[in-house]
């Protein structure tokens, strides 16, 4: 199998199922396990990520008010790397290559390669995901005994905190303008025993101002 992985949680996941040496391509946020740094890349933003936070963000909107992709697909790298399977997302436009943009991409491709594209809102999405790389790569059984495992440390996790004082938490994930977390980080909170004061469970992330942060009176803040 030849796989290629157009966002970094997918090539966590193909390596974690112990497929990394059948990663032909990745993105260029793609940085973990290690030593997948020597793959090809074959998705880059065309974003100045080295400015400050506030011109980043205008940038984005300015491509997506013009609409504009964010990321460009290496066309003939990725007809040379021939994959048979492409795994990407539809959860968000601005965080990684949009499916319609991998589609006109694979289209030069025959055979065409199948497309798994992720949609994760919440934890369990989450281990769902891992359970349709599993089958999309035949590694159902090594998937299925992951998720356990995962999910047993997340109920030791909870069995830990239980009983202890719910602490007070703002979880932010841009800082100008400034973003709360959604989707699972929330989830994340409550089941590590603190309360997410800004963000909701499976929701996405909004835009929320320094003093709603001070409102909340958190006691952590990440």
């Amino acid at each position: 199998m030849r796989i290629c992985s157009l966002l970094p949680s997918a090539t966590e996941i193909v390596a974690g199922l112990g497929l990394a040496d059948e990663l032909v391509a990745i993105s260029h946020e793609c940085d973990h396990p290690p030593n997948i740094g020597t793959k090809p890349v074959v998705v880059r933003s065309v974003i100045e990520t080295d400015r400050p936070s506030r011109e980043i963000d205008a940038q984005v909107r300015a491509s997506v008010a013009e609409r504009r992709g964010l990321y460009r697909l290496d066309d003939a790298l990725l007809r040379t790397l021939d994959p048979t399977l492409v795994i990407t997302q539809d959860l968000c436009d601005v965080c990684a290559v949009t499916p319609t943009e991998v589609q006109r991409a694979m289209a030069g491709l025959t055979p065409a390669p199948r497309l798994l594209s992720l949609n994760p809102s919440r934890l369990d999405d989450v281990f769902e995901d891992i359970g349709r790389i599993g089958s999309a790569t035949h590694r159902e059984e090594r998937a299925t005994q992951w998720v356990k495992a995962l999910k047993s440390r997340v109920q030791q996790i909870c069995r830990t905190v239980a009983g202890a004082p719910v602490r007070r938490v703002a979880c932010l994930e841009w800082l100008d303008p400034l973003y709360s977390a959604g989707h699972w980080v929330p989830e994340l909170v409550a089941l590590a025993g603190g309360e997410d004061l800004l963000g909701k469970p499976g929701e996405k992330s909004s835009v929320v101002s320094w003093e709603q942060v001070r409102a909340t009176a958190p006691e952590v803040l990440s």
